[in-house]
């Protein structure tokens, strides 16, 4: 099996060390290096190349953001998830299309869980025996659903599944269709658990101010 090939980068010395540390506990990701500034992992990026970064925001000179889109116009496939102390620059992470966010102090729990989200779709993980163990998620999804009554809020169609929103109750479709109950319930925190759900609250918090 291939592995997935990162990049860190991180200004703060201990930071960066946790993250070499996590990331050689995950079976199917390779250090290719570790940088402690923007420029230099732009140089590094030139010479070894890389599917994925682990990208501080918060760094002197070039910072996170700003490295970011320098890369993904020169490597517009490599994925990009982000580490920050801040949930404010979740919305302009989303804009750069960044495959995650997470928000420091970051455990390793939490970083197996991103990286499994993030790089799982499209990577060399991504073979017949993954696929078969997709099908099974799915069979008992749509069997719980069907014991319900409720198997028609799921749509396959031309190797494709969505959820039908239409179907669907839910606070954050009211929100932004501008239902004033659901704006006036939101107390600042949405699903404060899981990683992925910053790039929401970013937008969130816009349509708030």
């Amino acid at each position: 099996m291939n592995k997935i090939r990162v990049i860190a980068v991180d200004d703060e010395p201990l930071a960066l060390r946790q993250l070499e540390m996590y990331i050689a506990k995950v079976p199917f990701l390779e250090l290719t290096a570790a940088c402690h500034s923007a420029l230099e992992a732009r140089r590094v990026l030139e010479e070894k190349p890389a599917d994925a970064m682990f990208l501080d925001i918060n760094m002197p000179g070039m910072d996170g953001l700003e490295l970011a889109i320098r890369i993904k116009e020169r490597h517009p496939d490599i994925s990009i998830i982000f580490l920050t102390g801040y949930r404010k620059y979740a919305v302009d992470a989303f804009a750069l299309h960044a495959s995650g966010y997470l928000l420091k102090p970051v455990s390793m729990e939490q970083l197996q869980n991103e990286v499994d989200y993030a790089l799982w779709e499209g990577d060399a993980r991504y073979d017949r025996p993954m696929q078969k163990y997709l099908d099974v998620i799915l069979s008992s999804l749509r069997d719980t659903l069907k014991a319900y009554g409720i198997e028609d809020i799921i749509e396959r169609s031309k190797g494709q599944i969505r959820v039908v929103p239409e179907k669907l109750s839910c606070d954050l479709y009211r929100f932004f269709d501008g239902d004033v109950a659901a704006f006036n319930a939101y107390r600042g925190e949405y699903m404060s658990n899981y990683s992925w759900a910053v790039f929401t609250e970013g937008h969130l918090e816009q349509h708030v101010k």
